[in-house]
């Protein structure tokens, strides 16, 4: 069973896997899908087609599937 914190915002469409945990603050979008066994920590944001693997550790106020903020990215 995954347990998600009552602060973090979870869209219908993510995929959350067995044993993971959404801590305060997160949000996963539509495309978002969570590993077996992975913790959000806190203030996480996953969007876009971003798959998260099987007990991997996300750590506050990372953000996954978003462009980078790079003033030299051009959609490449």
């Amino acid at each position: 069973m995954s347990a998600i914190d009552p602060t973090a915002r979870v869209t219908p469409g993510a995929v959350i896997g067995a044993g993971a945990s959404i801590g305060p603050y997160c949000g996963v979008g539509s495309g978002g899908v969570g590993g077996e066994g992975s913790p959000l920590v806190a203030h996480v944001h996953v969007t876009g087609h971003t798959t998260i693997g099987a007990r991997t550790v996300v750590y506050p106020f990372a953000s996954l599937g978003t462009p980078p903020q790079s003033v030299k990215y051009r959609g490449g």
